[in-house]
């Protein structure tokens, strides 16, 4: 199925080249295209970091046309985004860090104690914990929501007793100092 994926990306490569290149006015363009209903996957490969992404058939050709970018958000020249040649994109190095919904994460008791211990997601190869961040605010916006709320109301909790404590023994001590037994 990605041999289609190659093709168009040989198709825009040909385009690019012949770009500067004068044709006849009277020269009319073709167009076949595949309009089933089914929607037929196909793997490109991002040119930052190798990673296979599955996308629709349909629209292939406008993510194989999709420019790189610099990571100021200019253009570079020439590049491409994505490609349908593995061998072509950098190595892919999967990552290890689970989803906070995923049935194995470390957040699962936290979960479970606000009622979120049927929310599952299979994501297991999250680059880093900052990507595991933004990958819940975007996929599980209202379960991340729910569980940074939990997050914050537990450590005001630690705070308070913390403060409390700190307040007893302060106390204590002065009461020590003047000669009356704590309560």
């Amino acid at each position: 199925m990605n041999d289609v994926a190659e093709k168009a990306q040989e198709v825009r490569d040909l385009r690019s080249q012949i770009e500067g290149m004068q044709g006849r006015d009277d020269e009319r363009e073709i167009i076949f295209q595949d309009r089933s209903a089914r929607r037929r996957m196909v793997t490109l490969y991002s040119m930052m970091d190798g990673e296979p992404v599955q996308i629709r058939q349909n629209i292939m050709e406008q993510v194989l046309n999709k420019p790189m970018r610099n990571p100021d958000g200019s253009l570079v020249p020439g590049k491409f985004m994505f490609t349908a040649h593995q061998s072509s994109a950098p190595e892919y190095i999967k990552g290890t860090t689970k989803c906070v919904l995923h049935p194995q994460s470390e957040e699962r008791e936290t979960l479970r104690a606000i009622g979120l211990g049927g929310a599952q997601c299979p994501s297991d190869s999250l680059g880093n914990d900052y990507a595991k961040e933004i990958h819940a605010e975007h996929r599980h916006k209202q379960e991340w929501r729910m569980y940074m709320r939990e997050i914050a109301k537990r450590e005001s909790k630690k705070y308070e007793e913390r403060a409390q404590a700190q307040l007893d023994a302060t106390l204590a001590i002065a009461a020590a100092a003047v000669g009356k037994p704590p309560k």
